[in-house]
């Protein structure tokens, strides 16, 4: 079972709000969470990066992965959420699972 964060949950759907192209996007997604994250921490964009590895290893910015699930469960869960790609991706899905029972099964 995925356990989403309220906290998260309401960050995303503001970022999907503020910034429509994260929807399909997980990279741009990942990289304005991590710059709220890190606001939330005070530190500016004159910091070095070694500063953003070490609070990214300290677990300070939450785990990369999770960013990825919140969206995804999100948009499953609310299809007002989705973006343009979002069908495009799930038509793919089918063709990917048929492409792997290799004939044996039916999808």
């Amino acid at each position: 079972m995925l356990f989403i964060t309220p906290t998260m949950e309401q960050r995303i759907r503001e970022i999907f709000t503020k910034f429509p192209e994260t929807k399909d996007d997980d990279n741009k997604l990942t990289a304005e969470v991590f710059k709220q994250l890190i606001s939330d921490h005070h530190v500016t964009v004159d910091h070095p990066i070694h500063l953003l590895l070490e609070m990214l290893s300290d677990g300070k910015l939450g785990a990369i992965e999770t960013i990825r699930r919140t969206r995804q469960w999100l948009q499953e869960k609310h299809p007002e959420l989705r973006g343009n790609r979002y069908d495009e991706r799930h038509g793919l899905e089918k063709e990917f699972r048929e492409q792997l029972t290799f004939g044996f099964v039916d999808v």
